[in-house]
């Protein structure tokens, strides 16, 4: 059957995150671990499992989704192999859901891929992208640098390329860029330390 995009605001990624939950806790995992777990360990432990939910009329209830979707989420995790490439653009999104939200937020990200040509010219592919309010802020921005790249290589293939893209043009200078980059270095090593009290997050397990 075809399968849906995985969407934030989608039962199927909700009660992915649940699961992966679900997982951390019978593993004795911590949000840090959380962190550091890889898609083959989720499989491995998806692989083991004979029956994915023992609490099914509290999670219907819970995350007011209906029978019909819960029967469609188990039905696409029996096969975990799938299901793990379906959630691997969103991945970040699942391994970084529980940790804790940063002191100051995000509001927007960016991610320019410059080409310098030989003829002093540059063309830049600029993409910014805003953070919407309640996504795990770390696996968001991961998220969207890893589409960001992927933009990128589509915009570069769609325009022909190289040539394509020199035809296209920004009239930006390579001295300009070059220029550019290194006042944006020097002004983060010359900012000032302050102390947010970055004491350890908690990590306790889930």
């Amino acid at each position: 059957m075809p399968r849906e995009n995985l969407r934030l605001d989608s039962p199927i990624y909700t009660l992915a995150l649940h699961l992966f939950r679900q997982y951390l806790v019978n593993s004795g995992k911590t949000t840090e671990d959380a962190e550091q777990t890889s898609m083959r360990d989720f499989y491995i432990y998806l692989s083991a499992q004979d029956t994915l939910f023992t609490d099914r009329d509290e999670l219907v209830a819970l995350y007011s989704i209906t029978e019909e979707e819960l029967e469609l989420f188990e039905e696409r995790v029996r096969d975990p192999f799938q299901f793990l490439a379906d959630m691997y653009p969103i991945w970040p999104m699942v391994a970084f859901a529980f940790k804790h939200s940063p002191k100051i937020m995000p509001v927007s990200i960016a991610l320019t891929a410059l080409i310098k040509w030989d003829d002093g010219t540059a063309t830049a592919l600029p993409n910014v992208v805003e953070v919407p309010a309640g996504v795990p802020v770390d696996g968001f921005v991961l998220t969207a640098w890893r589409r960001m790249v992927y933009d990128s290589y589509q915009f570069y293939l769609h325009f022909g390329g190289a040539e394509g893209l020199h035809k296209l043009g920004s009239r930006l200078s390579a001295a300009d860029v070059d220029e550019r980059a290194t006042c944006g270095v020097d002004a983060i090593m010359q900012e000032d330390d302050e102390d947010f009290g970055d004491e350890d997050s908690e990590l306790d397990v889930l």
